[in-house]
């Protein structure tokens, strides 16, 4: 027989036993949590980080010496620029091939899309063969009408690629020198948009030249500083005409996109692939109305109030929409039922847009 003393201790033990129960119950959930993002972690495309080489030493020293030359602003802004470039250091990280099945998402949410989603898949498989799985796709070019989506899917397809995204929209450019920059010898020199976009912690954005076919009709020369960039083996030694620093320039992916190709000079035209774009038709257009109010729901504080299941009549009523125009009608549909104190739009909502009804009276094309 125990001794009563053990009895006693056993009895006194069930108090704290249930709150360790409790304690156990909440750990397990953790165990629970801590395991299922273990699993996302092993299937995911984990990808150490490489770097390489922006700009050599005696480079930069040949330039630094050349910025004491310069003077007042000019010299100021080349030695900001240049001191800035060496806070960084020389050798920059360098983006990596993703598998070709984390594209997979875009033949759902841009089914139009599925020509230029599957060119792209091809060549990270060939990057894969590479054993530094370097991200390295040949410049592209998309052509389609207004309307149809090119910049949504640009912006995606840089998001899932794993690099950063400049956005360059070449009719708004104010001169020749904004890509490529102005001559320290002018008294308003400056670097263009291609240093900065190389002047981070990361040497291989993606640069998106939106609608190349409308640069701005006082300077069509104006993209002739994008001819060695858009070759390899030239833009290993891009000097920006403001700072004359070479930089290696041959890791920025290129994405391109117009409305007209005819307008794109043969010269710049021939150093893309050239893919052209559809519109979606009925039958993939469920699937672009999906995709639009998931990122109308994804960007917005206020969606979490909102039902968001579509009904068929919403989406019938959509279908005659380009993706640009849907984003705007939904918005303008889901402040219609806010309006009204509903928390799930109806084919009356999208009725109800300014942007809808100007199309069903004919002012839209």
């Amino acid at each position: 027989m125990q001794p009563n003393h053990d009895i006693k201790n056993t009895c006194s033990a069930t108090r704290p036993e249930r709150t360790w129960r409790r304690a156990d119950h909440d750990l397990l959930r953790q165990v629970v949590c801590i395991r299922r993002m273990a699993a996302d972690l092993a299937q995911a495309d984990v990808r150490p980080q490489l770097r390489r080489q922006l700009f050599a030493a005696a480079d930069m020293k040949a330039q630094l010496d050349r910025a004491k030359r310069l003077r007042g602003e000019a010299q100021k802004m080349v030695r900001a620029q240049l001191d800035h470039a060496n806070s960084l250091g020389a050798w920059r990280a360098v983006a990596l091939a993703p598998l070709p099945a984390t594209l997979e998402r875009l033949h759902e949410r841009f089914p139009n899309f599925g020509e230029v989603t599957s060119l792209v898949q091809r060549h990270l498989a060939l990057c894969q063969r590479n054993p530094d799985r370097l991200l390295r796709l040949p410049p592209l070019l998309l052509i389609g009408e207004p309307g149809v989506g090119k910049t949504a899917y640009a912006r995606q397809l840089a998001l899932l690629l794993g690099a950063p995204m400049v956005d360059v929209t070449v009719s708004a450019l104010s001169a020749g020198f904004s890509l490529a920059g102005l001559d320290a010898s002018y008294e308003s020199a400056k670097p263009g948009q291609i240093w900065h976009a190389l002047n981070t912690e990361c040497m291989s954005p993606v640069v998106l030249l939106d609608e190349i076919d409308k640069p701005p009709r006082d300077d069509l020369a104006m993209l002739g500083s994008l001819y060695p960039l858009l070759e390899r083996h030239t833009a290993r030694r891009f000097a920006d005409q403001a700072l004359l620093l070479p930089v290696d320039a041959s890791f920025i992916t290129w994405l391109a996109t117009c409305n007209v190709v005819a307008e794109v000079e043969p010269a710049l035209r021939s150093r893309f692939e050239i893919v052209r774009v559809e519109a979606p038709d009925l039958a993939q257009m469920p699937a672009v109305i999906a995709s639009v109010q998931r990122e109308i729901i994804e960007e917005s504080d206020w969606s979490a109030g909102f039902d968001h299941e579509l009904s068929d009549g919403v989406v019938s009523a959509l279908t005659t929409l380009t993706p640009r125009e849907l984003r705007r009608v939904l918005e303008g549909a889901y402040a219609s039922a806010a309006q009204a104190c509903r928390n799930r739009i109806t084919v009356e909502d999208v009725a109800r847009s300014p942007h809808q009804a100007l199309r069903t009276i004919g002012f839209l094309q």
